[in-house]
């Protein structure tokens, strides 16, 4: 009995190992049949090209609300696109960063009197284009020999210093100044350098010699130029007419793109620029009193207090004329995009800029809280939306 057991046990385990065989060889062979039937990929695709883009709302409405609110309306738009080109050893990458966004403030059932004169209020825009052309000069294709364009400006106009003139309600927004328009200011890069690329998600780009441009359109008559204001000087240009300032000196561009986690994409790229040759570039932003009716109380801001600032003369009224050390300073230009793919059409995003620029006047506030007066600092923006998006 035990024989026939066995026996049994041998020929069952044989005829499986054969019909198990048999089965795995039928796998094979479709799946050989499958991978032949598969198109190729292409090899002589040499573009690529995606991206994406987002439109976010916001809105609110208030009518008869005892407890006080602000009817309102925002919107924002947001695209980065890329299109990189790859043949043998050429490569040419190309990016472009868009976002326009504003908010229209509007008083409960009060659509005429001065708090509604100007509703509407930008408070993101920014229009940068960045072509790299580069060759590569080793095997591994990690180092290239590149050549950089990078142009930035903005769209719309700008306004800052919404302030009033009626005495007895100085808080009533009636005037506003115009600081910035298209060309007003922008930015040119020029320069040859080497670009590092590790991984396919990171790039690094320096160039030893690069020229920067700073245009101020004088039709757009910022910071009232044409009436003697501060004009293209907040800007860092000589005088408040001036068209355009050229710099000469060392730039650096790293890039990073990657999926985080699944449906998370986030960007970064952060520039930096060095002046070689501006030692002795003329301080415009001038003392503004803290109090006009009381000179003993000092100024918010005095050239003569800056460690690096010299007196290099005086102008046609006698008032001093200081100057700095430009080459001591580095401009910094940081952004950064996280996305958040929700489905295919619903997306979030979290996206912030950070820029130095000594040469630039920024805006802080007096002790009122509505006028203003040029110093130098940090600019940051951040925002937050969530809204109809499309990845491609």
């Amino acid at each position: 009995m035990k024989k026939i057991c066995l026996t049994a046990v041998i020929v069952f385990a044989a005829i499986s190992s054969t019909v198990f065989a048999q089965d795995m060889s039928t796998k094979d062979i479709a799946t050989a049949a499958e991978k032949a039937l598969k198109p190729a990929a292409d090899s002589t695709k040499v573009w690529d090209i995606g991206g994406s883009a987002a439109l976010n709302f916001g809105q609110t409405y208030l009518k008869s609300w005892a407890g006080g609110g602000q009817n309102s309306l925002a919107v924002a738009f947001t695209g980065l696109v890329h299109a990189n080109y790859r043949k043998n050893k050429f490569a040419w990458d190309n990016n472009l960063v868009l976002a326009l966004g504003g908010i229209a403030l509007f008083p409960q059932e009060k659509y005429s009197d001065n708090l509604n004169k100007f509703p509407f209020r930008k408070n993101q825009d920014n229009f940068q284009l960045t072509s790299i052309g580069s060759y590569q000069i080793e095997k591994n294709g990690k180092w290239y020999a590149s050549g950089l364009l990078d142009f930035r400006t903005q769209l719309l106009s700008g306004f800052d210093n919404y302030r009033g003139t009626d005495t007895l309600n100085p808080s009533l927004i009636n005037t506003r100044d115009l600081v910035s328009q298209f060309a007003a200011p922008a930015y040119l890069t020029l320069s040859a350098g080497i670009t590092y690329k590790p991984v396919s998600w990171i790039q690094m780009y320096l160039s030893p010699v690069a020229g920067k441009f700073t245009f101020v359109n004088p039709a757009a008559n910022v910071y009232e130029a044409k009436s003697g204001g501060e004009g293209a000087t907040a800007y860092g240009l000589e005088n408040p007419t001036d068209v355009y300032r050229a710099e000469f000196g060392w730039y650096f561009r790293a890039n990073l793109e990657k999926e985080v986690f699944k449906n998370v994409i986030v960007k970064t790229q952060v520039e930096l620029f060095g002046n070689y040759l501006d030692n002795e570039h003329v301080d415009n932003i001038v003392a503004t009193p803290i109090d006009e009716n009381d000179p003993t109380q000092g100024t918010y801001y005095d050239p003569a207090t800056r460690s690096q600032n010299s007196l290099i003369g005086t102008d046609g009224s006698g008032n001093p004329i200081y100057a700095y050390d430009n080459r001591l300073n580095v401009d910094v230009n940081w952004q950064t995009w996280i996305s958040f793919k929700i489905n295919k059409y619903l997306q979030a995003s979290l996206e912030w800029q950070l820029l130095y620029d000594y040469d630039i006047a920024v805006p802080n506030f007096q002790n009122d809280g509505i006028s203003t007066y040029s110093s130098r600092g940090v600019q940051f923006r951040q925002g937050l939306t969530l809204g109809v998006g499309y990845v491609f």
